[in-house]
């Protein structure tokens, strides 16, 4: 049973690697602020909005990246304000520091 444990650990921090992985290359891409790099930095966000484990963070960053997008610009930068509230809500004051910086990432 220890080794199941073991191997799903490794399975959820490879799956969060890759996402931080993901998360850092759709950054990068959207920061180079070309049309080619803007239209890779809105696939990796669609990407990573498909998997339901996604950080919350990612997320809205994911969110903010597709509200510079042509088509449903107003629902995503919607979406990273409402998901910002939740991370603020969850991690808010009386938190700990980590919890308290996760959501300075946010915002």
């Amino acid at each position: 049973m220890a080794y199941v444990n073991n191997h799903e650990t490794s399975i959820h921090e490879n799956s969060e690697k890759v996402m931080a992985a993901f998360h850092d290359k759709m950054m990068a891409l959207a920061e180079e602020n070309t049309a080619q790099s803007a239209t890779e930095a809105h696939e990796i966000a669609h990407l990573l909005l498909e998997h339901a484990e996604l950080p919350l963070a990612i997320r809205a960053r994911a969110h903010i990246v597709l509200s510079s997008g042509k088509t449903n610009y107003l629902h995503h930068a919607q979406e990273a304000v409402r998901i910002a509230q939740k991370g603020r809500d969850i991690f808010g004051p009386g938190s700990t520091p980590e919890a308290k910086a996760a959501v300075d990432g946010l915002l």
